[in-house]
């Protein structure tokens, strides 16, 4: 429970790409290497609305030519 009396509204997101889309061939599950349709998963507890249907993920991606170590 959030604060009280309210309630947290958790969501489990999953972001699925359309039947055929290029790259299918290279998106398998790790631990089975079946293919998927699943791009992305995401737990969100925020008090913000599910995505609407085409909203695209943020991408991260490390640069290691630019990352200090």
């Amino acid at each position: 429970m959030g604060r009280e009396g309210e309630r947290l509204m958790r969501k489990y997101i999953i972001f699925r790409s359309e039947k055929r889309e290029p790259g299918w061939k290279e998106r398998k599950l790790q631990h089975t290497q079946g293919l998927t349709r699943i791009l992305a998963e995401h737990f969100d507890s925020s008090d913000r609305p599910v995505p609407e249907p085409g909203y695209r993920p943020t991408e991260f991606i490390r640069v290691d030519a630019l990352h200090d170590r």
